[in-house]
């Protein structure tokens, strides 16, 4: 494989990247989520925004604000903006929309890129929606609209600015293609063949994003880091390795956080590359950093005012912390007091030059001539440096940062003036004075703030008020009434002096009345996963002050939204930062708490699909297959039911599970459950001769449910004189499963066999308890996904006995069922053999079935998919809903491992599913990268369960003296199959018998006949002797 080129000098950053396209037209350019542009794609989508710009702003040079986020129209904007010739200005869409729209009209921007998921951050007036613009075709002829001049602006970065205004830093396009060059030099050096992958971990408003976003020029692939992954250690651990990730930027503590995770993640002669900045380092994290083979890691210092990165230093050639050597398109000096230039070890002012520089800040031609100086030391007419406001000394031919000459601060990685903060403090009504600093809470460095005020102030109301001014970095963790605060003999505020609360300060406001136990109980459970040392003493104080940073503050609200189903940021946790107001603010947006699916929909709630549910919706839409999902089960009744009778005990259920009644909605982009607040289970009738045709029974079976109108089951009652013979029942899956149906039928059984005397007609009009829509905690899931992820690196794609020459290029799902009866001595052997063990059924049979399977593929590497109930209690296996999750068990064996050893394995395999039965088959085979094949089922195309008999044996007897209602329930073959083959062993009271359904393209009825008997020949001869070899029993 060859070496990134090193041929490439474009004028302009976007001439580079439309130049990549010509070269590498189909390489992957950007992956966001599951979504990805190549190279032309990324030329063509810019090119089109670009043509929309230059319509909608004809003057040429006028800045395009960029307030879209970590997404792939971003990009595309970014790159548009400058083949139109204009200067991007990358705004974070999360900053209060006060503050977008004062820095998007100082810049005297025309108009804003948004999507519409971002656009009401933005005035109506300037925006320009990227996702209403179509494509450009193929015949748009790739080239830059506008040829801006080198020293035309490239790009405008906003920071933070004393005045309590943020400054606006105006780069030109010299400084950027000069950092494009160096930045090359740099990823060169780290010995990596081919383009690298690179993962952005920094926001698109801050220009350490320009690391990866200038390696666009030359092939890299950019991959967009959201962040419920970047934030989350085992998830992006789980990224970076499936994604086979070369480079990613970090903060010295996002790295801190996440470097457990990360550790091991590169292997071999395959290291993760990290670049590092955006604060100083410390000695423990560098030598930690140098003790990692697997991990190759550049510290880089640099300044917004020098386009990006200045110095860079590997750490693997120092023991102790550096910030090295310039890159190449910027040089640095040292001066002091006087710009004179100091020693060797002396400390003194860093300052930058070269064609790296900014031409200045916007409309600030003061502070522009007060930082952007002449460079008395350079021959070259008009060169500049750049005062940084950073000490520093040299070190031979390195440099060493030391710290501020100002108050100016890097805070997670944000460079802060903290004057803006105390500027925007003072502007409260009450408030006469403020101080704003860094402060050491618990080993944390954490952002407090002081305000001096005649009367007592309300801390939420003083966080508000900031955060309708700054971004929510900027907002203090603590804020505190000071008695006074101090001063030094000149009057100014003494910022190192110890500083005194005032005697009295006010309880916060809450948010009602106080939380219920059970939502304490469940957000204290949650705050303990992100606070491991947090005592129950310390639920009382504020989230920031038990060492909680923007870091873990993202993460506890993502994993509080996923368990309470509720809208939450983390803005959210800096106004209401105790366990108390949170808990209080969680129940204020979700009215009768403890949520359930059940109760959620009957007080008029939408709640979210979980990604499993989605799965399902999204399989079938792409299937183009009806009834690929419904659920169908007919019931024959014992005992004469009237029509009108089982109406109402349909309609009971209704009332009892409300979901049932429910449709798919989309709120805000996701699908949830919608209620519809409808009593009538929907309800038709048959004559119940036409009950013994299957194809009408398979065609009502089979016919698509309107999501969107719902609901999502119906009944058919096949009748005589009045008189219900049979049922047929249909759902669709994402709705319940089949646990649920059993305790439908239960439910079912009791309307219609209590007399209504005795229920008052009440039965089932209190909601049934149900678990909320949803996989699990966000945190949960994520540590699933990267188990998952790690037992299946590398799995095969295809187990599957089908032949060879029957494989398709696409599945159509045709499917056909047999069933059979398994023999009384096998089911025997199966009870011997496990109650001497203390296993269970599925596990021995599972074992048994692996063997069987690497008979039928010749492999010794099988990955073989379980539905898991994945009900952990009596009020879940009560519930309605779709709880079931499809778990991928890997195993391998070889033909001389015993019977016993390889149901050792399997018991291990199958807790391994129980401890990891979150993670959805969709965001693991996204975590794995895996290519989406018609063909075939991803990660495995056999599955295989044990389970009881649907309507048996709970509701064969009925409450009033042992009558009957129902005499058999069976599901409906509706000759359709999700997978290749579908194993199910039904157990009932004294007898077991077995189902198999097979796809039947793949499969004719003879192949799964010889199967089925061959496994029911096998398991009871390993049974026999489980210390043999299995080659010797095959």
């Amino acid at each position: 494989m060859s070496r990134l080129r090193d041929d490439v000098s474009p004028a302009t950053l976007a001439e580079a990247i439309i130049c990549q396209a010509g070269r590498t037209p189909d390489r992957v350019a950007v992956v966001a989520g599951d979504r990805s542009l190549t190279y032309t794609q990324l030329a063509h989508d810019s090119t089109t925004v670009a043509m929309a710009i230059g319509h909608r702003s004809p003057r040429s040079g006028a800045p395009v604000a960029v307030v879209i986020g970590r997404q792939l129209p971003a990009i595309s904007g970014i790159v548009g903006s400058m083949i139109a010739g204009r200067p991007f200005m990358p705004i974070d869409p999360t900053d209060p929309p006060h503050r977008i729209e004062r820095v998007v009209k100082n810049a005297e921007a025309e108009l804003a890129l948004v999507t519409t998921q971002t656009s009401a951050r933005v005035p109506e007036d300037l925006r320009l929606n990227i996702d209403d613009l179509t494509p450009g075709s193929s015949a748009v002829p790739l080239r830059l609209r506008a040829h801006p001049d080198s020293g035309d602006i490239a790009y405008i970065i906003h920071t933070s600015g004393s005045t309590g205004q943020p400054k606006a830093v105006a780069v030109p396009h010299r400084a950027l293609t000069g950092f494009a060059a160096a930045q090359h030099e740099l990823v060169r050096s780290l010995d990596l063949l081919g383009p690298p992958a690179v993962a952005l971990n920094a926001s698109l408003a801050f220009d350490a994003s320009l690391q990866g976003l200038v390696l666009l020029a030359r092939g890299a692939t950019l991959h967009l880091l959201p962040d419920r992954i970047r934030l989350d250690g085992p998830r992006l651990r789980s990224y970076l390795r499936n994604h086979r990730i070369d480079l990613i930027d970090f903060t010295p503590s996002h790295l801190r956080e996440m470097l457990s995770d990360l550790s091991g993640v590169g292997h071999g002669t395959r290291k993760l590359r990290i670049l590092l900045g955006g604060e100083s380092i410390d000695p423990d994290l560098w030598d930690r950093l140098r003790a990692d083979p697997t991990l190759q890691v550049v510290n880089v210092y640099g300044v917004t005012e020098a386009a990006c990165n200045n110095l860079q230093a590997p750490v693997s050639e120092s023991r102790t912390p550096s910030n090295g050597r310039p890159l190449t398109h910027c040089h640095v000096r040292v001066l002091g007091e006087r710009l004179e230039q100091v020693p060797d070890d002396v400390v003194g002012e860093l300052c930058i030059g070269g064609d790296g520089l900014a031409l200045g800040y916007l409309s600030e031609p003061g502070l522009t001539a007060e930082r952007f100086i002449a460079d008395p030391y350079s021959d070259r007419a008009g060169a500049r440096l750049f005062r940084t406001g950073d000490r520093a000394r040299r070190v031979g031919s390195r440099i060493e940062v030391l710290g501020r000459t100002d108050n100016q601060i890097k805070y997670l990685g944000h460079r802060i003036e903290v004057e803006e903060i105390e500027a925007v403090l003072r502007r409260h009504h009450l408030v006469t004075d403020a101080l704003v600093r860094v402060e050491d809470r618990r080993g944390a460095q954490l952002l407090v703030g002081y305000v001096s005020a005649p009367h007592p102030l309300d801390r939420k109301e003083l966080r508000d008020f900031l955060l309708d001014e700054v971004p929510h970095y900027m907002v203090p963790a603590e804020l505190t009434r000071a008695a006074h605060l101090p001063r030094t003999r000149q009057g100014k505020i003494d910022r190192a002096a110890a500083i005194e609360p005032a005697a009295a300060e006010p309880g916060r406001q809450a948010f009602g009345s106080r939380p219920s136990p059970a939502t304490l109980d469940r957000l204290g459970r949650l705050w303990r996963q992100v606070l491991p040392d947090l005592s129950p003493d310390d639920t009382a104080l504020d989230f920031f002050q038990l060492g909680g940073d923007s870091f873990l503050g993202t993460d506890l609200v993502t994993r509080i939204a996923d368990e309470f189903a509720v809208p939450l940021d983390y803005a959210d946790l800096v106004q209401a930062p105790t366990l108390d107001e949170l808990a209080g603010l969680v129940e204020s947006r979700s009215p009768g708490l403890p949520t359930t699916a059940d109760t959620a929909v009957a007080a008029g709630r939408r709640l979210p699909l979980s990604a499993t549910q989605q799965e399902m919706l999204h399989h079938e839409a792409i299937a183009g297959v009806d009834g690929l999902y419904n659920l169908a089960v007919l019931t024959e009744f014992s005992v004469p039911v009237r029509v009108e009778a089982l109406r109402i005990g349909l309609d009971s259920l209704t009332r009892r599970y409300p979901a049932l009644s429910s449709s798919v909605g989309d709120v805000g982009g996701r699908p949830h459950l919608v209620p519809r607040h409808q009593e009538a289970f929907p309800f038709g009738t048959l004559p119940a001769a036409s009950s013994g045709a299957e194809p009408l029974i398979r065609d009502l079976a089979r016919t698509p449910f309107d999501l969107a109108r719902g609901p999502l089951c119906r009944a058919y009652g096949f009748t005589a004189e009045g008189v219900v013979t049979r049922l047929l029942l249909v759902f669709h899956h994402a709705l319940c499963d089949g646990l649920s149906v059993d305790v439908l039928l239960e439910s079912l059984r009791t309307a219609l066999t209590t007399p209504p005397e005795r229920t008052g007609r009440r039965e089932g009009n209190e909601p049934a308890p149900a678990p909320a829509v949803g996989t699990g905690p966000a945190g949960r899931v994520a540590a699933d996904v990267a188990a998952h992820s790690d037992r299946l690196y590398r799995a095969p794609q295809l187990s599957t006995p089908a032949p060879v020459m029957r494989r398709r290029k696409r599945q159509n799902f045709a499917g056909g069922m047999y069933s059979f009866a398994v023999p009384g001595r096998v089911s025997e052997a199966v009870d011997a053999y496990r109650l001497t063990r203390g296993l269970t059924a599925f596990q021995v049979m599972l074992a048994g079935f692996y063997v069987a399977m690497s008979v039928w593929t010749s492999n010794d590497d099988l990955v073989i998919g379980a539905p898991y109930a994945n009900r952990k209690s009596t009020e879940e296996m009560q519930a309605v809903g779709c709880y079931v999750n499809m778990v991928p068990l890997r195993l391998s064996l070889s033909g001389s491992d015993t019977f016993e050893e390889i149901c050792r394995r399997t018991v291990t395999v199958v807790a391994f599913g129980h401890r990891h039965v979150t993670a959805p088959l969709s965001e693991i085979t996204r975590a794995l990268q895996l290519p989406r094949s018609g063909s075939h089922s991803p990660l495995f195309q056999v599955t295989f369960s044990v389970q009881r008999e649907i309507g048996h044996p709970s509701h064969d007897v009925g409450a009033t003296g042992g009558a009957t209602v129902f005499r058999s329930v069976r599901v409906v073959d509706n000759h359709l199959s999700k997978y290749d083959l579908i194993t199910t062993f039904y157990v009932s009271e004294g007898h077991m018998r077995g189902e198999v359904t097979y796809q039947t393209d793949l499969f004719d009825r003879a192949d799964v006949t010889a199967m089925s008997h061959e496994y029911l020949e096998l398991l009871p001869a390993l049974l026999a002797d489980p210390k043999k070899p299995i080659q010797e029993l095959l």
